[in-house]
């Protein structure tokens, strides 16, 4: 009823300005609260949080100290998962502040980017995109968690909450705002994470542990929750690399236990009606596809059935460059460079795709470029090139792109991801092992800006559109 009277207002000429209440949970969130409160303090006009029982920090304080002078609300509840947790939050925030306008649902650890305009916020819609930045430093999202306060909003899942807003067809739905959000994780900070026994860091392997126990009861609820299986899959194998780490391992039954049960909950999400049904969540059946042709190309290595899950995910979004990237990746190293080239030439013509779940920047700036790069170096072996072919724009492209990815490849903790150090140092050397002894190297004229590509010399109108999208040179 709020809602339709402060539209039917709007619409008789009255000016309204919107009113945004923080709505929030926290365990040991002092460090996060402290940082990071006063950064929302301009945005928004109020605060309700809900701070776990077992919590024995300053976390009550730190809220009450970084909103001096507005609305406030602080109590404690019993944890039995995020979405219960968020739900009571939202109920909480109705029976405290139902004057509010909006509702904003954000995390301890989120630093929001300034500037941050809320005059973007209206009245028309009932929730407002933003990005987030994910804390792993090569991913991000897009949330809806900014909506029109209202009675009976709500989270389902224990874990992965998912926002329910109930439909109204006076409004529209959702509007993308230009805010963007970081979500950081500081050494030393006191958090959730760091306070939950044996985590220490949010992509632990005892944290992957303490998720698959939500999930599992999530699970019990819904045996075929289509959203439950995906992070069931995605969760088992987070973990197993949580627990390795990088590099080749010896599979005992443990290993093989985490394998066989991400397998078998991908599978299981990939089923023809949940595929079917365009009411689930898409991002997270193409996520699936990616996740289950990286297992049987890494985890239980299956050539064909890698093949055939990471065509799959080509085919349901061929924009994206993740799974083109991988695919090539497999052809390449399985001695199949013209099928290898096949794909990753038309994942290069497409600028970086912004998606909703999970935009992995990072493998568009740094693995397309290497990838096509290696696949470009495979292909001219095999050809036996020549001095002339040492010169082509095929040749000179495939250096840019190595170059391009030596430069963008610039996480300290990701490296090359897939690639080691040897391997890229060693595609380097099959680049200069192409060129000419006896007359001044084209790399070298290259990385000096004092070579050009005449793209006139060839007919090939793909090959010019991938070189205008990665800003290579053109002569003239």
């Amino acid at each position: 009823m709020k809602v339709s009277i402060l539209l039917l207002l709007i619409r008789l000429g009255w000016s309204l300005e919107p009113t945004i209440l923080l709505a929030m949970i926290a365990r040991n969130e002092e460090g996060n609260f402290r940082a990071n409160l006063p950064k929302w303090f301009p945005i928004v006009d109020g605060i309700v949080c809900g701070i776990d029982d077992r919590t024995n920090d300053l976390t009550h304080r730190a809220v009450v100290e970084s909103f001096p002078d507005k609305p406030r609300w602080v109590y404690y509840y019993q944890f039995t998962g995020f979405g219960p947790a968020r739900t009571r939050v939202f109920e909480e925030a109705w029976r405290k502040f139902s004057n509010f306008t909006h509702v904003l649902v954000a995390d301890p650890d989120w630093e929001p980017e300034m500037p941050i305009h809320k005059s973007e916020v209206d009245f028309d819609h009932l929730a407002f995109q933003f990005k987030i930045f994910d804390r792993n430093a090569h991913t991000s999202r897009m949330s809806e968690w900014l909506v029109l306060h209202r009675e009976g909003l709500s989270f389902t899942h224990r874990l992965h909450e998912q926002l329910h807003v109930q439909s109204d067809p006076a409004m529209k739905v959702s509007k993308e705002l230009s805010w963007t959000v970081r979500e950081v994780e500081r050494p030393g900070r006191n958090s959730w994470h760091q306070s939950q026994v044996d985590h220490g860091h949010s992509q632990s392997f005892n944290r992957y542990l303490f998720d698959l126990d939500l999930l599992a009861k999530d699970l019990a609820d819904e045996p075929d929750d289509p959203h439950v299986l995906y992070y069931l899959g995605a969760t088992n194998f987070a973990a197993l690399e949580a627990l390795l780490g990088r590099g080749e391992h010896a599979i005992t039954p443990e290993v093989t236990n985490w394998i066989n049960e991400g397998i078998k909950y991908l599978e299981l999400r990939l089923a023809d009606h949940h595929v079917a049904n365009t009411s689930v969540h898409q991002e997270q059946t193409w996520a699936s596809m990616r996740w289950l042709a990286y297992a049987y190309q890494n985890f239980r290595p299956d050539f064909e059935k890698s093949e055939y899950w990471y065509l799959r995910c080509v085919a349901f979004d061929p924009p994206r460059a993740d799974c083109p990237v991988f695919l090539s990746r497999l052809y390449r190293q399985n001695g199949r460079a013209e099928k290898a080239w096949g794909i990753i030439s038309e994942a290069i013509k497409f600028p970086l795709q912004e998606r909703s779940f999970s935009s992995n920047f990072y493998i568009y700036h740094c693995s397309l470029p290497l990838e096509a790069s290696l696949t470009i170096i495979e292909l001219l072996k095999s050809q036996q090139p020549t001095v002339a072919a040492s010169r082509s724009p095929i040749y000179l492209f495939g250096w840019a792109l190595l170059r391009t990815a030596q430069r963008q490849c610039n996480s300290a903790s990701l490296g090359y991801l897939q690639e080691s150090e040897e391997e890229v140092a060693a595609g380097e050397a099959a680049y200069r092992a192409m060129t000419p002894k006896d007359q001044p190297s084209p790399l070298d004229l290259w990385d000096k800006d004092e070579l050009c590509i005449d793209v006139e010399a060839s007919a090939d109108p793909d090959l010019a559109s991938m070189l205008l999208n990665w800003g290579v040179a053109f002569c003239g």
